[in-house]
C-alpha cells in the first residue's frame, strides 16, 4: 500500500523535552523521525507517494550472435 509522504512542523521528544522541527519531510502513519519519537503534526500537506515496488526484474542471457556482414542476430 502507498504511503503519503508530507512536508510540515512536527513535534518529537528528545530524550527528555519536546521538540518543534519545522520543515520537516515525513511518512504519514510513521512514528519516528530520524530518531525521535514523533508526538504531534502541527501542519502537514502532502508532497507525493511512496514507491511500493520492491521486487526486480529477472534478465535471462540471450544465446543469439550477430551475424558479422548484416550484423542481424541469428
Amino acid at each position: 500500500m502507498r504511503k503519503n509522504i508530507l512536508f510540515g512542523d512536527i513535534q518529537v521528544r528528545d530524550k527528555t523535552k519536546l521538540n518543534t522541527i519545522k520543515k520537516a519531510v515525513f511518512i504519514e502513519g510513521e512514528p519516528m523521525y530520524k530518531g525521535f519519537t514523533i508526538i504531534k503534526v502541527i501542519s502537514s500537506k502532502i508532497i507525493g507517494k511512496t514507491n511500493t515496488s520492491k521486487s526486480y526484474t529477472e534478465v535471462k542471457a540471450s544465446n543469439e550472435t550477430r551475424n558479422k556482414i548484416t550484423g542481424t542476430y541469428e
